[in-house]
C-alpha cells in the first residue's frame, strides 16, 4: 500500500530530506523508482488537500529486482503485489488443509475435505483473476498496442517543447516501428489518459465479436451443405439464391416477393460475408471445391522425391517447353524507336519463350520467338547446343509444334 514519505523514511531509518531529494532528481527525468541507500523506492505524487501542492507518496515496501523490472514494463505495482501475496495466501491454506488431511480416516469426509479443496481453489483462483488490473487480463496484442501507446506519450513528455506537435507526429510516422498511425487527437487522448490512470487507460476495450448472421437466423448447416455443393467455383450469388429457394419451400419466404426482388430472408451481402469467412477458416474445402482432390493434395501436401532421379550425367536428358510471355510487346514504338521498316513494324506481339532446362544441373537456355513453330523450336534448340553441348535425350509435352515433323527430322540429324 501507499504511506507517506515520512512514515517511509521512519520505518525504514533513512534520512527523510535525502529521501524527498532522490525522489525529486528521478522525477524530473519521468522515472517512478529511486535509489535511497541501499533501498529500491517506488514513488508517486498525488494532489493533496485543497489548494496544497503535489504529496509525495511510497510504496510501502522497498522493491526487489523483479518488481522493479514489472514496474519499469507498465504493470501497477497494486498487480504485482496482490498476485505475491494471493499466491502466498493461497499456498498456505493448501498447506493447512493438505495437513488436516492426514486426521481424516473416514473416506467421506475425505471426498468432503477434497471438494472443499478444489471449490477454495477456485473460488482463490477467480478472486485473484478479479483483482487484476485491465492491462493484466487483457490479450498480449492487446497489451502490446497500449505499451507501444505509453511509448509514444513517454517520447512526447520528453519531446514536448523542444519540437512541435505536428514534426513529432510526423517523426513517428515516418519510423513505422508501431502498429498505427499516429494523429493529433490520438496523441492529445492517449496523453490525457495515461496520465490520469496509466496503462489500463491504455487498454483498447472495443470487443471484436460479432454475431454471424447465418448461425444466428439458424441456417448454417443450409448454408455449409450448399457451399459444399459448388464444384469447379465458388459462386456467392447462386448459394444466396438456393438458399433463399430453400427457405421459400419451409414457407420462410414468399417466393414471388423474392423472385420480384422485394424482400429476402437472408442478403447477398451476409452469405458473401459468410462464405469468405468459413473458406478462410477451411482452406482444405476451398483448394477440394475449386481444384479437386488432387490439386488439393498437391497444395497441401509436400512435394516427395527428387525430379533427377534417373539422371546420372549432364544432358543425359533436357526439358523443353514454350509458353506464351507474361507482357505485350508495342513493336510499333520498337520498330519507330531503332528506325526498322516492313509490314510487321505495326503488329502488337505477345512473343512465346521457349525454355530449355538439362536435369541434372538446372543449367537453362531461353529464346524468344514469334510464336510455338518448329523453327522457333530449332532455334531454342541451336542456342542451347552452342552454349552447352549436344543433350542425348529431349523431353517434350504433346505440342503440335515439337511433335512436327521439322522437329523429328533435325532430332534425327543431330542423333537426339
Amino acid at each position: 500500500m501507499w504511506i507517506s514519505s515520512k512514515e517511509f523514511a521512519k520505518q525504514y531509518d533513512i534520512n527523510y530530506e535525502a529521501l524527498k531529494k532522490s525522489c525529486i532528481r528521478a522525477n524530473k527525468q519521468t522515472k517512478k523508482i529511486c535509489i535511497s541507500g541501499s533501498h529500491i523506492i517506488h514513488f508517486k505524487y498525488i494532489q493533496g488537500k485543497g489548494h496544497g501542492g503535489k504529496t509525495l507518496q511510497i510504496w510501502s515496501k522497498p522493491l526487489n529486482k523483479e518488481e522493479t523490472q514489472l514496474v519499469e514494463q507498465g504493470f501497477n505495482i497494486e498487480d504485482i503485489s496482490n498476485t505475491t501475496i494471493s499466491s502466498k495466501t493461497t499456498q498456505e491454506v493448501l498447506s493447512k488443509t493438505l495437513n488436516d488431511d492426514v486426521l481424516l480416516k473416514n473416506s467421506k469426509a475425505l471426498q468432503v475435505q477434497n471438494t472443499d479443496k478444489t471449490k477454495l481453489s477456485e473460488n482463490q483462483i477467480q478472486i485473484n483473476k478479479d483483482s487484476l488490473s485491465l492491462f493484466a487480463k487483457a490479450s498480449s496484442k492487446k497489451q502490446n498496442l497500449a505499451l507501444q501507446k505509453a511509448a509514444v506519450v513517454k517520447e512526447w513528455l520528453h519531446a514536448k517543447g523542444k519540437i512541435s506537435t505536428n514534426d513529432f507526429i510526423n517523426y513517428i510516422n515516418a519510423k513505422k516501428i508501431y502498429e498505427f498511425k499516429l494523429t493529433q487527437n490520438k496523441l492529445f487522448a492517449w496523453q490525457k489518459e495515461y496520465l490520469a490512470n496509466g496503462l489500463d487507460a491504455l487498454i483498447d476495450k472495443r470487443e471484436n465479436k460479432k454475431d454471424d448472421a447465418i448461425s444466428t437466423l439458424g441456417i448454417k448447416e443450409l448454408f455449409i451443405n450448399t457451399l459444399l455443393a459448388q464444384k469447379g467455383r465458388l459462386n456467392a450469388s447462386n448459394i444466396h439464391r438456393i438458399i433463399n429457394y430453400e427457405l421459400a419451400k419451409n414457407g420462410k419466404l414468399d417466393l414471388k416477393d423474392f423472385l420480384g426482388k422485394k424482400d429476402e430472408f437472408i442478403s447477398y451481402e451476409c452469405v458473401l460475408r459468410s462464405m469468405k469467412k468459413y473458406l478462410k477458416e477451411n482452406k482444405l474445402i476451398k483448394n477440394i471445391i475449386l481444384y479437386g482432390e488432387d490439386g488439393a493434395i498437391s497444395r497441401h501436401l509436400p512435394a516427395l522425391g527428387v525430379s533427377n532421379w534417373k539422371v546420372n550425367t549432364i544432358n543425359e536428358i533436357v526439358e523443353i517447353d514454350a509458353s506464351p510471355l507474361d507482357a505485350i510487346c508495342k513493336v510499333d514504338f520498337i520498330n519507330e524507336t531503332y528506325g526498322l521498316k516492313g509490314d510487321e513494324c505495326s503488329w502488337h506481339k505477345r512473343y512465346t519463350i521457349i525454355s530449355l532446362i538439362d536435369t541434372y544441373s538446372g543449367v537453362a537456355s531461353f529464346y524468344l520467338g514469334f510464336s510455338e513453330d518448329s523453327l522457333s523450336i530449332a532455334r531454342a534448340i541451336a542456342k542451347y547446343i552452342s552454349t552447352y553441348g549436344v543433350p542425348k535425350c529431349i523431353h517434350s509435352d504433346n505440342g503440335k509444334a515439337f511433335l512436327s515433323k521439322n522437329v523429328k527430322a533435325l532430332l534425327e540429324r543431330l542423333n537426339i
